[in-house]
């Protein structure tokens, strides 16, 4: 059969401008026929084959469909619902989305592998999906392909969960979630140094970093692009890493190659693996990474799901954005709920905030996190102050001249956002006037919304292993309490 141009796009590496490869139609087909045999996780191994694998880009489907017809493996239903996926996915989504690039092409899939219906489109195609999928499980492999095929690659590539217990007993002399515990390990991961958390909070009187420069708009309109035109003036005035240390045998030299932020920017996925030292996602060649990217990749590598009843894996990373967590439970994040406020209930260490454009962690609260405790009356609540927030947050943002993954005094860092400040306010708000009834509540906004990982059994699993991790596992600093 004639050779189809295919680019054989490995985890997060077409992203990264690798060069395509070539391979027939038999084997993009062939690696959805293997994800078939895996009944119970055919649809992520289809997914993989895409996101992950041969299958990204056929020029012609009619040669796709004509090669599943030909499979005498196939039943006729799976080779009409194959056929009909592979058309969906490299054709009319690309066409109908002005997708271009090979980077814009994953994120788009990967988003709707994870559930994603922000936008009208993407709810249209979850319902064309989910049709087709219903008509793969239903017919799959003839029952005697089914016979002679082995299914040894259906088992999961990453750390068992019992890895994932390995890893977190590092943290078990302190009280810190498994949100906390992650959003501490990538963070220092991403540095590469010790001591970068025992840096007290960024707050008005730290100084911006030099050395980054904007250098044009991203392709959405929205985001700027940066890259670093001055290595040691950034090096001198970074707030992490001025205390220039040695590299530790092991570790990325962030010195001579230091992330940023950067709109768009992910860890590449390459192996199962997220790897924060290789550029991927849709920003500049600069190292860094965007604040979904960066909470993604917490919540992954301390073995927290999104969804109980999808494979956590590392090239989901592509497809997350903050929008998915304003409304988690429209977007297929069922492990998150919004939080409760009131009596006996306040935001926690490890609550995700979000509102479109924007996420982070809640890093740490004190006593009284939304300053509602010297309320008497309506009014005082009708008053509240964010000058009165009593928690820092954990993030990946442009704040001080673009430094990228950073704590900071939330009463500070409000003030640089209306939207979060004003949607903040409202929680802090509903919180006061619960307290003073004695009631609690679950506040529902469209524009803002704080959920907590739900931590129960269906929602962990195994974690996904970090780039490097190793440099900063000795680090006190990182479990300390």
């Amino acid at each position: 059969m004639k050779k189809i141009i295919l680019p054989l796009i490995l985890m997060g590496l077409s992203a990264c401008g690798v060069p395509l490869s070539t391979v027939s139609t038999e084997a993009a087909l062939e690696s959805q026929k293997e994800a078939l045999t895996c009944t119970a996780v055919a649809e992520s191994k289809i997914w993989d084959s895409y996101v992950e694998g041969a299958a990204a880009k056929v020029q012609s489907t009619s040669e796709f469909r004509q090669a599943a017809v030909n499979d005498s493996e196939l039943e006729s239903n799976a080779q009409d619902a194959l056929s009909e996926l592979h058309e969906l996915l490299t054709v009319r989504i690309p066409e109908e989305q002005r997708l271009t690039t090979d980077a814009q092409k994953i994120a788009y899939w990967a988003s709707l592998e994870i559930g994603d219906q922000t936008t009208d489109a993407k709810a249209y195609y979850q319902q064309e999906l989910k049709k087709i999928f219903a008509r793969l499980q239903q017919s799959n492999l003839t029952v005697a392909a089914k016979a002679i095929r082995s299914t040894a690659n259906c088992a999961s590539a990453t750390p068992s969960k019992e890895a994932a217990e390995s890893w977190y007993g590092a943290f078990k002399n302190t009280s810190y979630s498994r949100a906390e515990a992650g959003g501490r390990w990538a963070f220092a991961n991403i540095y590469q140094i010790c001591g970068s958390l025992s840096q007290k909070p960024m707050d008005a009187g730290t100084a911006d970093v030099k050395g980054i420069s904007i250098v044009g708009v991203h392709p959405d309109g929205v985001g700027n692009k940066r890259v670093i035109s001055d290595l040691p003036a950034f090096l001198k005035s970074h707030y992490y890493m001025s205390r220039k240390s040695s590299v530790a045998k092991g570790c990325f030299n962030t010195y001579k190659n230091p992330l940023i932020y950067d709109y768009g920017g992910k860890p590449s996925t390459d192996g199962g693996v997220l790897n924060f030292f290789t550029d991927a996602g849709d920003g500049t060649k600069v190292l860094g990474i965007d604040c979904s990217g960066f909470v993604f990749s917490a919540m992954a590598t301390a073995g927290l799901k999104l969804s109980s009843s999808k494979t956590l894996k590392a090239s989901n990373v592509h497809g997350i954005s903050s929008h998915l967590y304003v409304n988690p439970a429209s977007n297929g994040l069922d492990c998150l709920d919004k939080v409760k406020v009131g009596k006996a209930e306040e935001i926690k260490a490890g609550d995700i905030v979000a509102v479109p454009g924007h996420v982070f962690f809640v890093q740490k609260i004190g006593r009284d996190p939304m300053g509602i405790a010297a309320a008497v009356a309506a009014r005082d609540c009708n008053a509240m102050s964010t000058d009165k927030f009593d928690f820092t947050v954990m993030q990946s943002n442009p704040s001080k001249g673009g430094i990228g993954v950073n704590i900071y005094k939330a009463n500070v860092y409000v003030n640089e956002s209306v939207k979060i400040k004003s949607g903040l306010l409202k929680y802090a708000k509903a919180a006061c006037q619960n307290r003073l009834a004695g009631t609690t509540t679950k506040p529902n906004y469209s524009d803002i919304a704080i959920t907590r990982h739900k931590g129960t059994p269906a929602c962990l699993t195994a974690r996904i292993p970090l780039e490097s991790e190793k440099c900063i596992a000795s680090c006190s600093d990182v479990t300390a309490q």
